[in-house]
């Protein structure tokens, strides 16, 4: 999985004189693609916590580019494993990822795809979830979650089969609330620090016997960073801190304002585009014959490719050498024009 998923909330910002509530209407929704900076060199320091800080990150690079894109659960065809879960989104590798947003709380349900690399898509359900985030929350604001996860591998080496149990243990903290600024710009921010305490259990069996047994626990340290901006809704910020050798890793930050994603956009002429996000390649699918011209352009506005067709219900497009980012597919014919979104990774 290219971009390990943190997730927080947005809010209100903190001032000595007034307090500050997080509600599900201040996080990420359905349709909202967000791309993202991964900097894996950075130069950023970690931060005690406390109220009235100042994060000046606005040295971070973008040594890589990823995107995240969510839609509404049932439009995932993994969404039957996981009927509870209102959003979903896929990683780079094609795994559906799964998530429960209610007036709550925001919860990680499920995962869904070939997990193994077999070729057989399976999933994997959190027991009962794991915990992103309660509702409403404010500076200070704390929880604690318990989520389990089972696995069973079959023809692994020398065993039959191994079955893998993750636990893993959360506690949750606003911690510091101040001013930060990264590439994007500056904001009005709440910091969210995470410990799990994941433990890893594994048996082998052979002949329906076990014949191996380990377990192994790692720590983690999460910090993430939202602001209630209406061109943000996401996460500013996120890294892992391990505070024995005092560095960081994992840092990711959000390079510009959620942009609007429709896998299906409605029009007289319905069409599906997928997979979205993309890497490899696109298909386009009409529900009726089109006749009429096609312009896909960048987020610059350049055009990328054009085309005109006759009564064509498909259209594959190999994105060799296309630029991971946004792309706006635009469609004309005699009767309508529509434009719609898709990403490329």
């Amino acid at each position: 999985m290219k971009t390990t998923l943190f997730f927080g909330a947005l809010f209100i910002c903190f001032s000595s004189s007034s307090q500050i509530f997080i509600t599900s209407a201040h996080f990420i929704d359905a349709s909202d693609v967000v791309q993202i900076g991964i900097d894996t060199n950075p130069s950023i320091t970690h931060t005690p916590s406390g109220p009235n800080q100042t994060w000046d990150y606005g040295e971070l690079n973008d040594y890589e580019i990823d995107f995240i894109g969510f839609g509404v659960a049932d439009w995932f065809n993994g969404y039957s494993n996981f009927p509870n879960a209102t959003l979903g989104t896929t990683d780079a590798d094609g795994i559906q990822i799964f998530f429960r947003k209610n007036t709550d709380a925001f919860d990680l349900i499920g995962i869904y795809g070939d997990l193994f690399g077999e070729g057989t898509n399976s999933a994997v359900g959190f027991s009962p979830y794991q915990r992103q985030l309660s509702f409403p929350s404010t500076y200070g604001t704390t929880f604690t979650n318990e989520s389990v996860i089972n696995l069973t591998i079959e023809d692994f080496d020398d065993a039959d089969s191994v079955e893998v149990t993750v636990t893993t243990h959360r506690t949750s903290v606003f911690d510091a609330w101040g001013t930060i600024t990264t590439p994007f710009g500056t904001f009005n921010a709440i910091r969210q620090y995470t410990k799990d305490s994941t433990i890893q259990s594994f048996t082998a069996y052979l002949f329906g016997f076990p014949v191996f047994n380990d377990s192994e626990t790692v720590v983690t340290h999460n910090y993430s960073f939202y602001s209630d901006a209406q061109n943000a809704r996401y996460i500013l910020l996120q890294y892992t801190y391990d505070p024995n050798t005092e560095l960081l890793s994992n840092v990711q930050w959000q390079m510009a304002a959620p942009v609007l994603n429709n896998p299906t956009d409605l029009t007289q002429n319905q069409i599906t585009i997928y997979p979205n996000p993309a890497s490899d390649n696109i298909n386009i699918l009409f529900e009726q014959p089109f006749f009429g011209d096609i312009s896909i352009s960048d987020a610059s506005g350049k055009v990328v490719h054009d085309a005109s067709l006759v009564g064509d219900n498909n259209l594959n497009l190999v994105l060799n050498n296309w630029t991971p980012g946004v792309y706006l597919l635009q469609l004309k014919s005699a009767s309508e024009t529509s434009v719609h979104r898709f990403i490329i990774r």
